[in-house]
């Protein structure tokens, strides 16, 4: 992978999907081996990844996973994403503020953290403002959507996959590709598959891989690691909620009726 941070965050996916299925009891074992000391495993060696960003989504995706098991809500997972679309409205009109959240980041993780954020947040307000000439359809891939000085120099870093694909391909292409990305999720969860089922092992699967392509996106407010993985997920998801929802009830087993008896005693 091209980053530490992308490990960071598919090792998160990876735990997240152990621990899961290991917590709803729809995977046993997993190559013979039981599979809660290998979930254990997996989460300790994402954890040595030393990715604080992948410990946050770790967090958030857990918190959403045990608030479906615990309390049959969706509710957590459902003000992320609609955090993220606020988000991706305000700066892509321009409208977003970044002071409060450097004060934030400054007072939680400490002052190397914050400026890089800030780095991050100026360049994306450059790039933003550049984005906002061509609104629609974008300024295509031949580098128009990048900042130069009068000398011609590049002074743009382009960190967050939304304004990429703000400035590449205008409202246009960071619509398509967010919807393509979380809708699936926002109808599985809540039009097809409640809360309340999620603990089900025939949709513990799709509901874990849910939660992480949700948590990919979030990240992708912030960085622009695109691995195909995740809208293979998406795809997944997709086709999953195009069909009818699969009755999750037990089928009960009739048991085989009784044979009669083919000798009768003679009477007398």
């Amino acid at each position: 992978m091209q980053h530490g941070l992308m490990v960071g965050l598919w090792m998160m996916t990876a735990a997240l999907i152990a621990v899961w299925l290991w917590q709803t009891g729809t995977l046993k074992k997993f190559m013979g081996r039981n599979i809660k000391p290998l979930a254990i495993i997996l989460t300790i060696a994402f954890f040595l990844c030393r990715s604080t960003g992948a410990y946050s989504l770790f967090g958030m995706a857990l918190i959403v996973l045990f608030s479906a098991k615990l309390f049959r809500t969706s509710l957590p997972l459902l003000l992320i994403i609609g955090y993220i679309v606020f988000y991706l409205y305000i700066a892509a009109a321009g409208q977003f503020s970044s002071k409060d959240v450097i004060g934030f980041i400054n007072q939680i993780f400490g002052e190397e953290r914050a400026a890089s954020l800030k780095f991050r947040f100026d360049n994306e307000e450059i790039l933003g403002e550049k984005a906002r000439q061509r609104f629609m359809f974008g300024w295509g891939d031949s580098g128009g959507n990048r900042v130069y000085n009068d000398y011609g120099q590049d002074i743009s870093v382009t960190d967050s996959l939304w304004i990429i694909a703000f400035g590449v391909n205008g409202a246009v292409g960071l619509v398509s590709l967010f919807s393509s990305l979380l809708l699936p999720v926002i109808v599985f969860c809540v039009f097809k598959y409640p809360a309340r089922t999620w603990s089900n092992p025939k949709v513990a699967p799709a509901a874990t891989l849910g939660v992480a392509l949700s948590m990919y996106v979030f990240d992708c407010v912030l960085n622009a690691m695109t691995n195909p993985i995740f809208a293979l997920i998406a795809g997944g998801i997709s086709g999953l909620v195009l069909k009818a929802p699969e009755s999750l009830k037990a089928k009960k087993t009739s048991s085989p009726p009784r044979r009669q008896s083919l000798v009768h005693q003679k009477s007398g």
